[in-house]
């Protein structure tokens, strides 16, 4: 029996009678930040902010046993009057009560005047219904102060993250 040229094609493109199971493994999703020591961390996020577009200079503020009014970075941009500060906490729960306090305790620093941004960073995640609306009710304090109010929080940190493989590798290795 002759085939023609155009059977032979539709059999090319015809979808493939039998299965194959593959061995589907997802990589880690969220990474494992409380096997960090908080200096680990506070290190980390350091490396971040310094990667963030349109960052000049930044540096820790403070160091340890020293008032950081409610800040361990900051950051000054190209452009722009007003600094990005960032709070970081390495904690296995960070609640509504502890967001509020974040808050209050930079709004009693000496930064508010000088700050558009405040990044709260953690190694938690802040998905939770409880969570979320603590965050947007701080954001609106904050607002009122002319400052925005940005979580990184353990699910922003590792999506972050997963562009960036030497940073990956020098905190969690291969």
């Amino acid at each position: 029996m002759v085939t023609s040229s155009s059977d032979q094609l539709t059999w090319l493109y015809t979808p493939p009678t039998q299965r194959v199971r593959l061995p589907v493994e997802t990589a880690a999703q969220a990474l494992p930040f409380e096997e960090l020591s908080w200096e680990e961390f506070e290190r980390l996020c350091l490396r971040l902010v310094g990667m963030e577009a349109n960052v000049e200079h930044h540096q820790p503020y403070g160091t340890r046993g020293q008032d950081q009014g409610g800040i361990d970075i900051y950051a000054r941009r190209r452009h722009g009057q007003k600094y990005a500060v960032y709070q970081c906490k390495r904690v296995r729960e960070f609640g509504p009560a502890q967001i509020e306090r974040a808050v209050t305790t930079f709004l009693t620093g000496k930064w508010v005047g000088r700050t558009d941004t405040f990044v709260l960073c953690t190694s938690s995640s802040l998905t939770s219904l409880q969570r979320a609306e603590a965050l947007e009710k701080q954001s609106a304090v904050l607002a009122s102060s002319g400052i925005r109010l940005i979580p990184w929080d353990s699910v922003v940190l590792s999506e972050k993250l997963k562009s960036l493989p030497e940073v990956m590798n020098d905190f969690f290795g291969r």
